[in-house]
């Protein structure tokens, strides 16, 4: 009866929603007839803009879990945890974190992740923070689509905007799993969406209310991106100048001093609020962001492959962004952006004496003043033009501008179509490329750049070393001499990239690579040609650009394997070899691997390599060796010798146990035969 019950309750609901969406649905024809055709017009943008969201979605839900793991996002989500845990005490973080973390970026938007993971309920992984990226792109995409519609209120453009920026191969790439760049270009587009939305409500008569409410959102999202990065501030400085400039042309005097006061007033308190550097020093701490900002001293000295040569960070050619920005925007985008960009300084009057004016000179400053900053200040740059990525935002809003011309010139049927064509049939190239690029999209150069192929030999190509997952993920399945041993393996810059994806116990990252079994590397700085080219077992590419190797090395010596006609003989007291066995992890139910860590070395050489036994009632059931860091065990005993003494080795659960209460741990010296006990 209960099963009926909710049978009939469910027709019911059902019929009920039909009629209100056939109702909906006539109202819609109604309003978008032939009689409106602006209200039509209206509502195929939308519809479109929707069509163009919900296929961004699409890619975030089928294709997020298997993105790389970009290599400050490890750090990042550390420094999230921290502060989100000491809230009101910023110095309990500071013992675990170098003061330019705090100087370099603001912890605002780490915080929101986990504060909103905790509010939701949600597991913190690398997967949840990049749907979370990809959630914050998915809103730059809206905020320029509403700043589109207000300057194109009557037409297609914004939704083509929209598209645009989906067909940006060096935003999307960006997108979801970039920790600092993606929250630069959402906090930009905020800004700009706020920006133009005061200075729509400056020409027209508004309650204070309105205009309180307004200033105070600009002020609070402006102190957000002064602590992220300095240089967004830009946006609500044109915005504030435009404002100051109308109202001294009109003498409202008291509305300048309100405005100011109110503005400084909510960023200082959000700055203070959300920024430990400020909060721990105050005026000093602004001070210090706004000049270390500029020189960023953490990463000077690295090198840059720029137009065939090696540059450092803090002397790279002035026109370093700019080309950057030529060579990696579709051909199309910059055409659009520089026809647009002329027919907005064409029109441009005074600032101050019209909206169309004031918007105009917002859009294009916000695109145009930070690269001539970059120029004029020449600050510490690396990877591309990732950090000013930003400036994807206002350069779609100006090559939409050179869209709308476009198709004013082509005032006809036949050109209209014409140029269509003569437009989509490149971007269908550019998404052709995307596809093939996947899911390092970041990596894509124009035809103007000669594309990938012709370009990787003089510029950066995998700066993220996101390639690192599909090189661990081939490492991981390959067949391997011994099942039963740990094998190392040395990653070049970001092992969280590579290690991540290993399999727990049965590859482990050291820091040596004079320990490890195999290597993976990328092209960075040539680091792929540390280990002869006859040594590569694999490489990751795209469109035939090498991005990353994985390489075997040579053994090194007898303890990295063991022969079954070695003689060993247990001793039960440490004697030559201390070590403790710190941890035993079960990896799962019975049949799946345990992973015992631990930290050992011999006493007369400890930085030498150790070899590590397992053995159940006597028999070897695994082994690996040391070369892990351990720098808690070398500061306990006063001796960096110690500082590659850890270890991790895999054991088959089904032999020993779930909790490998049975199995013994050894420190196995070769040359004598002699393998002596690791307490736990």
């Amino acid at each position: 009866m209960k099963l009926h019950a909710s049978l009939r309750e469910l027709t019911r609901v059902g019929r009920a929603l039909h009629r209100r969406g056939k109702k909906y649905y006539l109202h819609l024809r109604k309003t978008t007839t032939n009689n409106d055709p602006l209200r039509s017009q209206r509502w195929r943008r939308n519809l479109l803009f929707v069509a163009i969201l919900a296929a961004f979605f699409a890619f975030l839900v089928f294709f997020v879990e298997g993105l790389s793991i970009s290599w400050d996002e490890a750090h990042y989500r550390s420094l999230g945890r921290c502060f989100s845990e000491h809230l009101l005490d910023p110095e309990a973080c500071l013992p675990d974190f170098l003061e330019s973390d705090l100087l370099s970026h603001g912890v605002a938007t780490e915080v929101l992740y986990f504060l909103a993971l905790d509010w939701a309920g949600v597991e913190e992984s690398y997967f949840a923070l990049h749907v979370v990226k990809g959630i914050g792109s998915s809103l730059v995409l809206v905020a320029l689509f509403w700043i589109l519609c207000r300057l194109h209120p009557n037409s297609l453009l914004a939704a083509w905007g929209a598209l645009l920026l989906v067909l940006f191969p060096t935003w999307f790439g960006h997108a979801f799993d970039n920790h600092m760049d993606s929250v630069s270009c959402l906090l930009y587009a905020l800004e700009l969406a706020l920006a133009v939305y005061l200075l729509e409500k400056s020409y027209q008569s508004v309650q204070l209310r309105t205009e309180v409410l307004s200033i105070a959102g600009l002020a609070a999202i402006s102190a957000i991106s002064f602590s992220h990065r300095i240089v967004l501030v830009i946006v609500p400085a044109l915005c504030l100048g435009l404002l100051i400039a109308r109202s001294l042309r009109q003498r409202r005097y008291v509305e300048i001093a309100r405005s100011l006061a109110l503005f400084g007033v909510i960023f200082f308190a959000t700055l203070f609020l959300v920024d430990p550097m400020v909060r721990l020093r105050g005026l000093e701490g602004v001070i210090a962001k706004i000049t270390y900002s500029s020189d960023f001293e953490a990463l000077a000295g690295s090198m840059n492959r720029f137009e065939g040569q090696l540059w450092p960070s803090e002397d790279l050619p002035w026109h370093y962004l700019p080309k950057w920005i030529l060579i990696t925007t579709p051909v199309v985008t910059l055409l659009l952006a520089g026809i647009g960009l002329v027919e907005m300084l064409r029109r441009q009057r005074f600032p101050g004496r019209g909206l169309s004016s004031d918007l105009g000179f917002l859009i294009s400053m916000s695109f145009i003043l930070p690269i001539f900053a970059v120029i004029l200040l020449r600050p510490v740059l690396y990877d591309a033009w990732r950090h000013f990525l930003f400036l994807a935002v206002p350069l779609v809003v100006i090559a939409t501008l050179g869209l709308k011309k476009g198709f004013e010139v082509a005032n006809k049927p036949w050109s209209k179509r014409a140029l269509t064509l003569a437009i989509a049939l490149p971007f269908a190239v550019t998404a052709k490329e995307m596809v093939e690029l996947h899911p390092y999209q970041y990596l894509y150069f124009n035809r103007a750049a000669g594309g990938l192929e012709q370009a990787a030999a003089n510029y950066e190509t995998d700066y993220w070393a996101k390639s690192y997952r599909e090189a661990a993920e081939w490492l991981r399945v390959q067949p391997r001499e011994d099942d039963q041993r740990t094998y190392y393996v040395y990653v070049c810059g970001p092992e969280i990239s590579a290690a991540h994806f290993f399999p727990p116990g049965r590859l482990v990252a050291t820091p040596r690579s004079e320990m490890a079994d195999y290597l993976i590397c990328f092209t960075r700085e040539n680091l792929h040609l540390q280990v002869a080219e006859t040594q590569t077992l694999h490489a990751v590419e795209r469109q035939g650009v090498r991005l990353s190797v994985v390489k075997a090395i040579p053994q090194l010596g007898p303890w990295d394997s063991l022969s079954e006609d070695d003689e060993i003989h247990f001793i039960s007291k440490p004697g030559r070899v201390r070590g403790h066995v710190d941890v035993v992890t079960a990896r799962g139910s019975e049949g799946d691997a345990l992973a015992l860590k631990g930290w050992a070395a011999e006493k007369a050489e400890p930085d030498r390599p150790l070899t590590i036994l397992i053995t159940l009632d006597g028999e070897i059931v695994s082994f690996g060796r040391n070369g892990l860091s351990r720098s808690d065990v070398a500061g306990a005993l006063g001796d960096d010798r110690y500082q590659h003494s850890g270890w991790i080795v895999a054991v088959d659960g089904a032999a020993a146990g779930v909790n490998g209460d049975s199995l013994r741990v050894w420190g196995y010296l070769p040359e004598r035969g002699e393998a002596y006990i690791i307490r736990r």
